[in-house]
């Protein structure tokens, strides 16, 4: 197959643009930027991706060059597969973190089924358009091109011919396994939160708009925040999370905006086994939040879903759930 040129000769986007660090360095003679490049999904930016930023910054610093991560959204699978990925962080918030991780420049690639049809040797034509490449950093697992045809050799032998350097960097193993998005997910979604923390550094969190639901929260004395998610994100298994929570116009007293709360997350087995809902109760707050965004960051696993035989057990433990969060919250700090 030959060249394709146009894949990439625009500036790659979604929504949102790129998310530039202040400290880049500037462009070669042909106006082409200089960079060290990475390119991957970046879910969750784990510690697997840091280890690979670590490489990257370095490898950049090393020539003189602009660090540069392409994160790939869609989720090829999704786009090739029609098959359900969901998300452990959306694209803006995978942005924000490589950058604070040092990175210079990060990109949203579109991956299309044009960009999936490429050839390697297309794809890096694409590539060099817009980027004077100097050095790629790469996982162990690294493949590109149609019918994932190229690999880490395959990298290695045309960064020989083209001019550019390869940079392999080892998987992170915890647990005798290599961290991975899958890996965590399947934690989230198994309510495995503090494992799953430990693996992003950070804790699992959704993004969504508080919508109106049956209101039963309000006469037990624990208005809650239904949560409908801005995307589709990885849901923690059925239970009761420690959480915190901010949106636009929380309290200036909120430390960093973060308030925080107890989340219910299930069909509500007490009552109506109906859909799955995220139910999030806000301590010492007892404001409107209806149609605000709430960004809800899950700190720890409670308990499990139970049904109670009638409302006065359920509201005895939601007291006590409440009292537990509390605890967790202070173990925060």
């Amino acid at each position: 197959m030959g060249p394709r040129r146009g894949a990439l000769a625009a500036r790659p986007h979604l929504p949102g643009g790129a998310v530039t660090h202040p400290a880049a360095a500037g462009a070669g003679a042909d106006g082409r930027p200089v960079v060290a490049l990475s390119i991957g999904k970046f879910d969750g930016v784990h510690l697997g991706h840091r280890r690979l930023v670590s490489g990257l910054v370095a490898a950049a610093r090393d020539r003189g060059a602009r660090s540069v991560a392409l994160v790939l959204a869609p989720h090829p699978a999704a786009v090739l597969a029609g098959r359900r990925v969901p998300l452990l962080t959306d694209v803006d918030e995978r942005r924000r973190r490589l950058a604070a991780l040092g990175v210079d420049e990060a990109v949203c690639l579109a991956f299309t089924p044009a960009l999936a049809g490429l050839s390697p040797e297309a794809f890096l034509d694409d590539l060099a358009a817009r980027y004077r490449v100097v050095a790629m950093v790469v996982g162990a697992d690294f493949v590109f091109g149609k019918d994932r045809a190229g690999d880490v050799e395959t990298l290695r032998r045309m960064g020989r011919e083209r001019g550019f350097d390869v940079v392999c960097v080892p998987p992170v193993i915890a647990g005798g396994e290599a961290v991975s998005s899958r890996r965590i997910r399947h934690l989230v979604e198994t309510g495995h939160v503090a494992a799953a923390r430990a693996l992003m550094a950070a804790p699992p969190r959704l993004v969504g708009t508080v919508v109106r639901g049956a209101q039963r929260g309000r006469t037990l004395g624990f208005p809650t925040a239904n949560l409908a998610p801005a995307d589709d994100y990885v849901v923690p298994g059925h239970g009761i999370y420690t959480v915190r929570a901010r949106w636009d116009g929380a309290p200036s007293s909120a430390p960093d905006g973060w308030m925080g709360g107890v989340a219910s997350i299930g069909v509500r087995p007490t009552f109506d086994d109906g859909p799955r809902s995220i139910e999030v109760y806000v301590l010492d707050f007892a404001g409107d939040l209806y149609g605000r965004t709430l960004t809800v960051e899950i700190l720890a696993w409670q308990r499990g879903e139970e049904r109670f035989d009638g409302v006065e057990p359920l509201v005895a433990q939601m007291h006590r759930d409440v009292a537990l969060a509390r605890a967790n919250l202070a173990a925060e700090d």
